[in-house]
């Protein structure tokens, strides 16, 4: 609120501006709006505050997590979570917010099938060969099934169902990776990394088959990101 604030009138967010824009918030007679809906709040936080409810792994090191409610009609974010366990301060970092993560598989519909669709390229009765895509820089083929299983013949439908690898990147490499990209940027608002440089010499970009084809992405997404972009399925297309 209070970097939203500073950027209302016009300053320049550092150390000083940040603390003066909080002392205007605690003294300043403020009424704050938010979209914040309390019931679904404490939904989320009786299983985030309570340790309990999240499993323990077999390192006994804490399990976190983050979480994003949002209303598909409206895209208020009604609910959220920045981490397991009871909160003892505030402005901390959040992983629904902050937390930059590989999506894996969880892309496909935003970046292969969404954009395919919106082509007019496929229809969920489209056949596509469940095969790798290629073996040019692997005799087993590339990319792989997570169960390395092939079924040959396989419509859209069960692609998307059972999120086949090579069914996603034959999509993909026929729509272009180029086109899937700017559509999930521009429709999606996805913050995809189009190219860096590298001090050594070494290119980095998500316009790509294994980053949009299977989630390999360079920095990942939040989860406030792709709540948001799932919500548009939600909400017919909006």
């Amino acid at each position: 609120v209070a970097e939203d604030l500073a950027a209302h009138f016009g300053m320049a967010w550092n150390d000083e501006t940040r603390r003066l824009m909080m002392q205007n918030l605690r003294t300043g007679g403020y009424h704050i709006y938010t979209t914040l809906d309390p019931e679904v709040q404490k939904l989320v936080d009786d299983i985030y505050e309570d340790l309990d409810e999240i499993p323990e792994p077999y390192s006994k090191e804490q399990l976190q997590s983050g979480i994003v409610v949002v209303d598909n009609t409206t895209g208020d974010i009604v609910a959220l979570s920045g981490g397991v366990g009871k909160k003892d301060g505030f402005d901390y970092w959040c992983r629904a917010t902050d937390a930059t993560l590989q999506t894996g598989s969880s892309i496909k519909p935003l970046t292969v099938y969404a954009p395919a669709f919106e082509a007019g390229l496929i229809t969920p009765a489209t056949i596509i060969d469940d095969i790798p895509l290629n073996y040019d820089d692997d005799p087993d083929g590339y990319p792989t099934n997570a169960d390395y299983v092939y079924t040959g013949a396989t419509t859209i439908y069960m692609g998307v169902t059972r999120s086949i690898n090579t069914v996603a990147c034959h999509v993909l490499s026929q729509l272009t990776p180029r086109f899937s990209f700017n559509f999930a940027t521009e429709n999606f608002h996805l913050n995809l990394l189009e190219e860096q440089i590298h001090d050594n010499g070494t290119v980095s970009t998500d316009i790509g088959i294994a980053p949009l084809g299977m989630g390999a992405l360079s920095y990942g997404l939040t989860v406030e990101e792709m709540t948001v972009a799932f919500a548009t399925f939600a909400n017919a297309g909006v």
